[in-house]
């Protein structure tokens, strides 16, 4: 007596690879969605910072050599002479340094003074906000000699976050910023080839299949 074939039993088994090939295709769609996303927020984030680098050693560029860091203390409030907010006054000491003799300083709060090394004088900080609690006590200042002779305060920031600027300082802000954004690139043309790599062979096994 001939056994016939169990043909539930056979249909099932075609339904559970149907079943088990469906989810290794929602995998692989997934896996490659997840990589060209991680691969675009790591881009732009490294994008973002070596734009920064750049802009700062564009910035940056032609005070080489020319820079002092001094402290400013917290003085008062002062209209901000590009937007509707206030910045604050700091006053700080010169640096003892004799470039800084007889130099006419700017600090846009009246008008140019005559200062000597080691004197006290006041300026503008970078910051903007509205109340006496938006802004620091205490700052460091970036004191710069700019092409007339001058010297003016160019940028305030958190204590110990400046320095004075050299041709190595420049030189690194650049490198950097070209190794974030070269970085960038690698990476989003890494994950869209990773991701191209598996959807071709997802479709490889496909094709095997039939």
């Amino acid at each position: 007596m001939t056994e016939e074939p169990d043909n539930d039993s056979f249909f099932g088994f075609d339904k559970a690879e149907d079943y088990d090939d469906e989810v290794v295709d929602h995998r692989s769609r997934w896996l490659t969605v997840g990589i060209i996303i991680l691969a675009i927020i790591s881009s732009v984030f490294l994008g973002i910072q070596g734009e920064r680098s750049l802009s700062a050693a564009s910035f940056h560029s032609g005070y080489e050599d020319r820079t002092w860091v001094l402290t400013g203390t917290y003085k008062d409030l002062t209209p901000d002479l590009k937007t509707k907010d206030n910045v604050a006054i700091y006053s700080g000491k010169l640096p003892v340094d004799q470039q800084l003799d007889n130099k006419l300083f700017i600090s846009d709060l009246g008008d140019p003074l005559t200062v000597h090394a080691g004197e006290m004088v006041e300026f503008r900080g970078s910051d903007v906000g509205r109340v006496r609690a938006d802004f620091p006590q205490e700052v460091d200042a970036l004191l710069a000699k700019t092409k007339d002779n001058s010297i003016e305060v160019i940028r305030t920031g958190a204590q110990g976050t400046l320095k004075p600027i050299t041709a190595d300082v420049v030189f690194s802000e650049q490198l950097t910023g070209w190794a974030y954004i070269i970085g960038a690139f690698v990476i989003f043309a890494g994950g869209i080839f990773v991701s191209v790599k598996i959807n071709r062979r997802r479709s490889v096994m496909d094709d095997n299949e039939y």
